[in-house]
């Protein structure tokens, strides 16, 4: 009788058992292995080309550890656990929304990738296998980029690209179904919204934010949301001392603190947002306040709100802004408070704040009316 080895009797088993080493199923679909996250629900939802950061979404029903997933842009190669998150969390829940700060992002034209967490040892970034999501930007963009493996993962179309966003916006997907992101018609100007909800470009006012208590021995000073819908405020500018950090990025200069307490950036109507911050000087100084994207804080049109103390505040700093936008008097200045106290708005509209005889010295109150 003639011996067939046992293997060769288990070979078609194995066959049938086996996976594509591609990453595909036999349904077509991309299938990360078992140590990656399931990212293939993440979607590319907002983009902010001038303050770098971008935002993703948990379009799927699960929680998803996203911290591996992999960025591309312009064949530069970046993990989300290993960039500074903006808002949101990496432990994405269902419907979740992460941003996280990246200095590849391109202004005006620029093409970004998301990657499975496995991707350089499965097939690389060139591998349509691989790339999650895809968005391209600007007249010239991704021409070095990742267009291609994006066209080859039906994903894009090639030579589509999204215009590149107004001054002070962002790159926001305004579609219904976020998990269908790819028809560059969903895509239009938005509000900076990183980690919520995304909005169209106007509909929210960018000038309703008010500087209404200072505390120059504390260190810190507080604002009011003083329109009729919710403002994200993460990533306004601060400007004192030539110095201009975000109000939603943490350090050790600035930390912020809402009126309920729990660091959400997001202020209601009305809602207050207390800031501590070193560069705050004691008995002279000032402090601007300036759109989200602002670079050129000597800008009118970028300045949103001004207070200067002492009458020796400002003469180096940004009182000729604020004279421009018709925010402030040229050589106004508010009275500096006593020590353990702070100088507040106390007149009847904080809209209008920039009457140095509606400012008194009172108790602190920080993230609460004065």
């Amino acid at each position: 009788m003639r011996f067939v080895p046992l293997i060769l009797l288990c070979l078609p088993l194995l066959v049938l058992t086996s996976c594509d080493s591609s990453g595909v199923n036999d349904s077509g679909d991309r299938e990360p292995s078992p140590d990656q996250p399931d990212a293939s629900v993440l979607r590319i939802t907002e983009v902010n080309e001038q303050a770098g950061w971008v935002e993703l979404t948990n379009t799927g029903s699960e929680t998803v550890d996203v911290s591996e997933v992999w960025l591309c842009a312009n064949r530069n190669y970046g993990q989300l656990g290993n960039l500074t998150v903006a808002a949101g969390d990496l432990m994405l829940d269902s419907g979740g929304r992460v941003a996280v700060e990246w200095g590849q992002i391109d202004a005006d034209d620029g093409d970004l990738g998301a990657y499975l967490s496995g991707t350089p040892d499965a097939g690389g970034f060139g591998s349509a296998d691989q790339i999650v999501d895809y968005l391209r930007w600007g007249d010239g963009a991704g021409d070095t980029g990742r267009q291609n493996v994006a066209v080859d993962a039906d994903i894009w179309t090639e030579g589509e690209a999204v215009s590149a966003a107004a001054d002070g916006a962002t790159l926001s997907f305004l579609g219904d179904e976020a998990g269908s992101n790819d028809t560059v018609a969903d895509w239009g100007d938005g509000e900076p919204t990183p980690g919520d909800a995304n909005s169209e470009l106007g509909s929210a006012d960018l000038s309703d934010l008010r500087i209404t208590e200072v505390s120059e021995t504390g260190q810190w000073f507080e604002i009011v949301n003083t329109g009729n819908g919710p403002v994200d405020v993460s990533l306004y500018k601060l400007c004192a001392n030539f110095n201009y950090p975000a109000i939603g990025n943490p350090g050790p200069t600035v930390e912020a603190f809402a009126q309920n307490g729990d660091e959400d950036l997001t202020l209601a109507a009305g809602e207050y947002l207390a800031v501590n911050w070193s560069q705050i000087d004691a008995g002279s100084g000032d402090l601007g306040f300036y759109e989200s994207g602002t670079s050129n804080f000597g800008n009118a049109d970028r300045i949103i709100d001004y207070i200067r103390w002492g009458s020796d505040g400002g003469e180096a700093d940004r009182e000729g802004v604020a004279v421009d936008a018709g925010i402030w008097t040229q050589g106004d200045f508010v009275s500096p408070a006593a020590s353990e106290m702070t100088f507040s708005f106390v007149g009847d509209d904080a809209r209008n704040n920039g009457d140095p005889a509606d400012w008194a010295e009172t108790e602190p109150t920080p993230a609460a009316s004065n």
